[in-house]
């Protein structure tokens, strides 16, 4: 997912959250200046057994 949203300046983590079935949500933590820490980035995904997402809201797309 990294490689597809590009990697945010200060990344503490990312958070894979099984919801139900294949879905799930995605949270990308990052050190905020000042204010602790936050999650940017957060999306619901469809991914498959292998971990492939097929689907994501919002879309994954290059924002760093």
């Amino acid at each position: 997912m990294l490689a597809a949203l590009g990697r945010p300046a200060e990344l503490l983590k990312v958070a894979v959250l099984p919801l139900w079935g294949d879905k799930f949500r995605v949270n990308v933590w990052t050190a905020v200046s000042g204010a602790g820490n936050g999650i940017p980035n957060s999306f619901f995904v469809t991914a498959d057994e292998q971990g492939t997402i097929l689907r994501s809201q919002p879309p994954i797309r290059k924002l760093y």
